[in-house]
């Protein structure tokens, strides 16, 4: 539920932004990209903080190797992924 309201509140706290004047945020496509950015911050961070960690090595599959790896690997992605949804070119 977290993840979700992330998403709802950080494009409409974007959009609202946008209607006071940032150029960045001045539709809502733009501000939705906030809010997803938000989202893929939100989950990105998990991968790093205990407990979510520990629960994300444990739900690696046992036949994938170096699951710690794994899970920083993705996590390191999804930041990327937001980081990429902030930048318009890559959006």
């Amino acid at each position: 539920m977290a993840v979700f309201l992330t998403l709802v509140l950080g494009s409409l706290a974007a959009r609202i932004v946008g209607w006071l004047g940032a150029d960045y945020v001045d539709s809502w496509p733009r501000a939705v990209a906030v809010g997803l950015a938000a989202m893929f911050a939100m989950t990105g961070g998990a991968h790093f903080v205990n407990p979510l960690r520990g629960d994300m090595i444990a739900i690696v599959p046992p036949r994938l190797p170096a699951p710690a790896l794994l899970v920083t690997v993705t996590g390191v992605l999804e930041l990327a992924g937001a980081l990429g949804l902030l930048y318009p070119p890559t959006r």
